[in-house]
């Protein structure tokens, strides 16, 4: 008769071994994949913000507009972008919400698990929300989407390397191409505070993309800068939302 290689006692050591390390190594490389998505995010973020610099190189200083036209066309920041990221898309689709057909992945963070729409391109990035008057302490950004729409000019901006260009926002109402979340402030983040699936990267943490072309990983906390609460006050003023310091 041969003899067995393992014996039975032998076999159950060896599976309680592997047990034993796949539990040590699964946190491990839940953490590493949670990384990799974060890293892929503020790549896709810098692929923006070259766009975005080569944009407002070529107009003057001028920031991309959020623009609504009325008549039922509309071009949002990421539209005013297409020529400068890469992106070739037909002026027809420009006017209105990009379709799905479409594969633009520098707009979509790993991390949004949001639900998609079924025909419209889903966009995980938003503009800092900003409007003309300067005395609108919760619209301090740097582009307004109402009306024949308004921005910054890079010019007027005294912080770049701390103020807020384009910012990360995960929801189903945010599209290619579309009005909604296409814009946001502070504000927005209200409500979200205690909605795990919306951070991404963890409670609170995202990436933000700033008006010299860098990216920040932080918590929305300290967006605020210690000056008030985020989540108490919808006031920008001196904060990294706030593009007239």
């Amino acid at each position: 008769m041969k003899k067995s290689l393992f014996t039975l006692i032998e076999m159950l050591v060896i599976v309680a071994i592997l047990g034993i390390l796949v539990t040590i190594l699964l946190p491990s490389l839940s953490k590493a994949r949670e990384k990799a998505k974060t890293a892929v995010c503020m790549s896709n973020l810098k692929q923006i913000g070259f766009a975005f610099m080569n944009y407002t190189s070529k107009n003057n200083g001028q920031i991309p507009i959020n623009k609504d036209i009325t008549s039922g066309k509309e071009r949002t920041w990421d539209d005013h972008l297409a020529g400068y990221d890469g992106r070739e898309v037909p002026d027809d689709k420009l006017d209105g919400w990009i379709p799905n057909s479409y594969k633009f992945d520098q707009y979509i963070c790993p991390a949004d698990t949001s639900p998609k729409h079924n025909a419209r391109h889903k966009r995980s990035y938003s503009i800092n929300h900003g409007v003309k008057n300067p005395n609108a302490n919760s619209k301090k950004g740097i582009s307004h989407s109402s009306g024949a729409g308004w921005s910054m000019n890079m010019k007027k901006i005294n912080l770049p390397s701390d103020t807020f260009a384009i910012v990360e926002y995960h929801g189903s109402n945010n599209k290619l191409g579309c009005n909604g979340a296409d814009a946001i402030r502070a504000e927005s983040y209200k409500g979200k505070q205690m909605t795990e699936d919306f951070w991404g990267h963890g409670m609170w943490k995202s990436n933000y993309l700033l008006l010299d072309a860098s990216v920040k990983y932080i918590n929305a906390e300290a967006t605020f800068k210690g000056v008030r609460s985020i989540w108490g006050s919808a006031n920008e003023t001196d904060t990294m939302w706030d593009s007239r310091r």
